[in-house]
């Protein structure tokens, strides 16, 4: 009986501590609050974001080559730009703004899978375009200015977003600080970044040839953000700046969306 019961008691202890740890871990699938925790630079994170750095130069190939075969060569050529684009702030965010790990998860299941169906389905759409569409040609070409200025205009509140905040975070005096400040204080957004991806993968769909059929990528983009990515990210935040969660939380009301949600 004795015996049971201390059995009893390492499993409710085994319990409890697995518990414990669960309440300090939250997942967005490609990175969680681990991968946010671990600020060590090794060899090991260095080749890890070495080999993103390269997948991602073979997603930026695969779009260009779809994106080529098409008869819309000036589409394709938007397509190629703007996916360039996406690839060399990925890179800067990479090696410059991110101070976390990079995981095998993230690099599998983002720059082998989820980027380059993405990459690939914008330049299947440069591809397959025909400039006698009936949807695509005459007045309805509208959709490739607006298009290209929301993605100009996301890809503008992600790079200044980030860069705002890396310059934050260097200087001494802000150690330990959560940034608030910038055009998302302004916006009052928590995740203007977050948004900022939306609104540029919107603009990329419509400019792709296939406007409709692509906005599966925001649409979805959109849904994972909401629903995963933001929970993840405030759950570490609430935790590593407790004490000023309260404040900035009042401060920036907005978590996705300025002045929506």
């Amino acid at each position: 009986r004795a015996r049971r019961r201390d059995v009893k008691r390492g499993a409710m202890a085994g319990g409890s501590a697995a518990a414990a740890a669960a309440d300090d871990y939250r997942t967005a699938g490609f990175i969680d609050t681990a991968a946010r925790s671990d600020k060590a630079t090794n060899p090991a994170n260095e080749r890890r974001k070495v080999i993103k750095t390269f997948v991602l130069l073979g997603d930026l190939v695969l779009a260009a080559a779809l994106a080529l075969r098409g008869p819309e060569t000036a589409r394709g050529a938007v397509v190629i730009a703007n996916a360039t684009v996406f690839v060399l702030r990925l890179w800067v965010q990479i090696w410059v703004f991110w101070e976390r790990r990079v995981s095998w998860t993230e690099v599998l299941g983002e720059a082998f899978f989820i980027i380059p169906l993405s990459l690939g389905s914008l330049g299947w759409g440069a591809s397959e375009a025909r400039a006698d569409d009936p949807f695509l040609a005459g007045e309805s070409r509208h959709l490739d200015m607006v298009g290209q200025a929301l993605f100009v205009v996301g890809t503008l509140l992600i790079a200044v977003y980030e860069g705002q905040r890396h310059l934050f975070k260097r200087r001494p005096e802000n150690q330990g600080k959560l940034y608030s400040g910038g055009l998302a204080g302004a916006l009052r957004c928590r995740h203007l970044n977050y948004f900022g991806e939306i609104v540029s993968f919107v603009g990329f769909g419509l400019v792709s040839g296939h406007p409709l059929f692509n906005q599966w990528i925001p649409l979805l983009m959109g849904l994972g953000l909401a629903v995963v990515s933001v929970p993840e990210i405030e759950f570490y935040l609430q935790r590593r700046y407790a004490a000023q969660w309260p404040t900035y939380e009042r401060g920036n009301p907005y978590k996705l969306i300025p002045f929506v949600w």
